[in-house]
């Protein structure tokens, strides 16, 4: 499986080669694509009766790259049953953190909410009207949550935790947002599309700082040697 979203459809092509694309469902239809390529990786999960799962990385600092993952030790995380939440799916399905979030509640009984469109109105208004528990979202929509005037009148009452990550984080909005909302628990997250989410113990609600364990942090570090070594393969 290879989910994607609009906003990489300028790559599509590209990702359909790579990932050797057999077929392709768009807008509820599906079609057959026609290709002689081959990938080690994925025919050894075949051979393996593995199903596969597989994300690309989002081409900040350069071309895309596809990250496959056996989906069976991708989900095993999920196995152990947590807290039941109505969550709200701020991140899309072609991004770890998207995929995280959707499992996480499919996992726990939870409920995964999709807004209409991820602007500050449409995130606050669907959260308002369907009594959303946690929002997981990004350090750039804290900052437009920031000055939206939304804060804290607009904010429910249900909402009692935000988690945010993907990007570089912002102290003084944090801070700002911790002294308006009181109530609500401000979690920072980590993950890479080599690992997925990790788990991660911040310093305090209001704090940037966090830890990761020394077994994760020795994992990103052989990943991150291995890409250096290899800057164009998976």
């Amino acid at each position: 499986i290879v989910p994607l979203t609009n906003l990489t459809a300028n790559y599509h092509d590209q990702f359909f080669e790579v990932a050797c694309v057999d077929f392709i469902i768009r807008y509820g239809k599906l079609s057959k694509r026609f290709h002689n390529n081959k990938n080690d990786k994925i025919d050894k999960l075949r051979k393996l009766n593995r199903a596969g799962l597989l994300a690309f990385s989002s081409g900040t600092t350069s071309t895309p790259k596809g990250i496959l993952h056996d989906l069976s030790v991708f989900l095993s995380k999920f196995s152990e049953s947590k807290k039941s939440l109505k969550t709200l799916n701020f991140l899309l399905f072609d991004h770890v953190g998207g995929l995280n979030t959707l499992f996480y509640s499919l996992f726990n009984n939870g409920t995964s909410i999709i807004p209409d469109e991820r602007t500050v109105q449409s995130v606050i208004d669907t959260c308002t009207k369907h009594e959303v528990q946690l929002l997981p979202t990004t350090p750039t929509f804290l900052r437009m949550l920031l000055i939206s005037g939304y804060v804290p009148k607009k904010i429910p009452e249900t909402l009692k935790t935000i988690t945010y990550g993907t990007e570089i984080r912002d102290e003084l909005t944090l801070k700002s947002l911790c002294n308006l909302l009181p109530s609500v628990d401000f979690r920072q997250t980590y993950g890479i599309s080599e690992l997925g989410v990790l788990s991660i113990k911040s310093e305090a609600r209001s704090s940037l700082f966090s830890k990761l364990g020394v077994m994760v942090l020795k994992l990103v570090s052989k990943i991150m040697f291995y890409k250096l070594r290899h800057p164009k393969g998976w």
